[in-house]
């Protein structure tokens, strides 16, 4: 068999006099992948934008693999990391569960050592999640396209767990409690995941961070409205897509939202994150629309046990989106 490569990775300090000291977040997200593997529920979270795109952190995590890759992905076509996955293919176990429509060409651009799984259906196989040596888990918002990693507002979680990695890895769908949380995969007939975010939107007692590409689904939008009603204070990032046409729900919440922002840039705002109380992250795959919560294979992860440095490292994510953002009123639209 082929020897591995070995992984070029640069010293934390080299990385930060390379970007020029960085930002804070940037600090956050090169500290934490390159620790050694845990399997006690550690966490990281990265996000675009960022001063080292998060492209380039997937890439050396995956590079790093040394027992197993296991991604289940919706859209999968960036020539760097398919070129990773195929030689990683020759000496440990890589598999690739990826949607037929959204990546046709895939097959014929792995190698044929990398066990590949089309899924073909009527919904979507819409999941980000890359597994890697049977503990480190990476899920998030994020499509493996040269877009979706480098180009648009996206995050991509890390999470040492092997109770997390071992559920995830079944593809079944149904819930698993782990260290930090409880994950779902999607899609949900019981209507359990979407019962558990109602629930911790009505629990809310400060503030709700809302980073969405769409937001659709009316019984969260009438949690959220409720929130606001009872004093939440709610801070809402949409894809400006949102604000086209939205519905009346949806223009309910935007008027009553405490602050209201949308890309200036010709962007995807596509992040799927939800800061309750600075302390609960709520975060995977699925938009916060019916589709999103009962039809398509998703990923959702509730984190409510995070310690205070990863709930701060969360609202940083937010703290950084904002600085790229653009306020929004219903008057815009109209104007």
């Amino acid at each position: 068999m082929p020897k591995a490569k070995r992984s070029k990775l640069n010293p934390i300090l080299s990385r930060l006099l390379a970007l020029g000291l960085g930002s804070l977040l940037a600090f956050v997200a090169i500290k934490e992948p390159v620790e050694s593997i845990k399997d006690t529920g550690s966490f990281f979270i990265l996000s675009n934008p960022s001063p080292k795109p998060i492209g380039d952190y997937l890439n050396d995590l995956v590079s790093q693999a040394k027992k197993s890759v296991d991604i289940q992905i919706y859209s999968f076509s960036d020539p760097t990391l398919i070129k990773i996955i195929n030689n990683k293919s020759g000496y440990i176990p890589t598999k690739v569960y990826y949607d037929i429509k959204a990546s046709p060409d895939l097959r014929n651009k792995l190698s044929d050592k990398v066990f590949s799984y089309p899924y073909s259906n009527k919904a979507l196989m819409h999941r980000k999640i890359c597994g890697l040596d049977d503990t480190l888990t990476l899920l998030g918002s994020t499509n493996y396209t040269p877009s979706s990693l480098y180009w648009h507002y996206n995050a991509l979680i890390g999470v040492y767990s092997k109770k997390l990695y071992a559920f995830l890895d079944q593809r079944e769908r149904g819930f698993c409690d782990f260290e930090l949380g409880r994950a779902y995969l999607l899609p949900d007939i019981k209507n359990r995941a979407l019962c558990d975010l109602i629930n911790r939107i009505e629990e809310a007692k400060d503030t709700i961070y809302l980073a969405m590409f769409s937001l659709t689904h009316p019984k969260l939008l009438e949690a959220l409205i409720g929130a606001s009603n009872r004093g939440v204070k709610i801070y809402l990032y949409i894809d400006k897509l949102n604000t086209q046409n939205p519905s009346p729900l949806l223009a309910k919440l935007i008027e009553c939202s405490f602050e209201v922002m949308i890309q200036k840039e010709p962007v995807l705002l596509h992040h799927k994150l939800c800061l309750i109380d600075e302390k609960t992250l709520i975060a995977g795959s699925a938009n916060w629309t019916k589709s999103g919560l009962k039809k398509n294979e998703e990923v959702l992860v509730i984190f409510d046990k995070l310690q205070v440095v990863d709930q701060l490292k969360c609202k940083l994510v937010f703290d950084t989106l904002k600085k790229e953002l653009i306020l929004f009123t219903l008057h815009d639209r109209a104007a």
